[in-house]
């Protein structure tokens, strides 16, 4: 919309009848007070300002127009029949104004200019949308950006922590380890003594006293063999409390170290009247003490 500014309304219907045939929105003001008032409460695309009126005259208009944020952009075009002078043209270009027509003027050129002017704030406008709305993105942007270094800050943080935990964990776990691979040496050595003795007694207790007692014989045997069995549990304890995470187990016969496992539970399978059946089950590479206690758990018979 095109506000033209003057104090004659011969003028203003003259002007404005020329726009509006060339299909322009125009709006009028009969002084520069009213023309002030209209400026901040509507959008135009250019103004046409007389020079010469009562109260404000032109330069003053334009000089304030110009001082408003909201406004200077506008752009304004001086129109004047009495203020020709080299002079006064000079000043219109020095309170604001983009060009300064003196009357009588070419209704083309006018026309021109018009279309012209208006066409280059309808560009600066629109320019400085796309610049504010690049302005918004970017602080949007920025505050994404922002918030996803916080993120990672406490990502980072969280990440750090849960690894001084782990690292005092696993130092936590390789010290009871220690210790409890130290108290199975240790209890496997000091098991050792006795069971020697029980075997050793045992034995002479079979080879002197019981070998033509028939059952007395057969149970001292059973005594000896479990007393044996048990030795080897022990070495298995002491063998196991020397291992790392990386030891490669030797193969293992599983169908012999079940029948173990049923010899060793003999009594209680009487006790119950349990029959075991047992398949063939092929090689592998288990920690046999713990495949014993495997065997065991599934037959219920800790």
């Amino acid at each position: 919309m095109i506000l033209i500014v003057d104090d004659t309304q011969e003028n203003l219907f003259s002007l404005r009848t020329l726009l509006q045939l060339n299909s322009y929105e125009v709006d009028t003001a009969a002084s520069g007070e009213e023309a002030l008032l209209k400026i901040l409460k509507n959008e135009y695309s250019l103004i046409i300002l007389d020079v010469q009126m009562p109260g404000m005259d032109g330069f003053e208009v334009a000089e304030t127009i110009t001082g408003y944020s909201k406004t200077r952009d506008i752009p304004i075009l001086f129109l004047s029949a009495v203020n020709v002078d080299k002079r006064f043209i000079t000043k219109g270009y020095a309170s604001g104004g983009v060009d300064y027509i003196t009357k009588p003027f070419d209704s083309d050129l006018l026309l021109l200019k018009v279309k012209t002017f208006c066409r280059l704030h309808d560009q600066t406008r629109q320019l400085q949308r796309v610049q504010k709305a690049l302005k918004e993105e970017i602080e949007i942007r920025k505050q994404a950006q922002e918030a996803v270094e916080d993120v990672n800050a406490r990502l980072e943080e969280h990440v750090e922590e849960r690894t001084r935990e782990l690292r005092l964990a696993n130092k936590e776990l390789e010290t009871r380890n220690t210790e409890l691979a130290q108290f199975a040496s240790l209890a496997s050595h000091d098991l050792q003594e006795p069971l020697r003795k029980i075997i050793t007694f045992g034995q002479l207790l079979e080879t002197k006293y019981l070998a033509d007692l028939g059952e007395a014989a057969e149970l001292s045997q059973k005594i000896n063999a479990s007393a044996e069995r048990m030795r080897n549990l022990i070495n298995d304890l002491l063998n196991y409390s020397k291992l790392s995470a990386h030891t490669l187990f030797e193969p293992v016969d599983l169908n012999e170290l079940l029948q173990d496992t049923l010899l060793n539970l003999e009594i209680a399978i009487a006790e119950k009247n349990a029959v075991i059946r047992t398949e063939f089950l092929p090689p592998s590479r288990p920690y046999p003490a713990r495949c014993a206690r495997c065997f065991r758990t599934s037959l219920a018979m800790p």
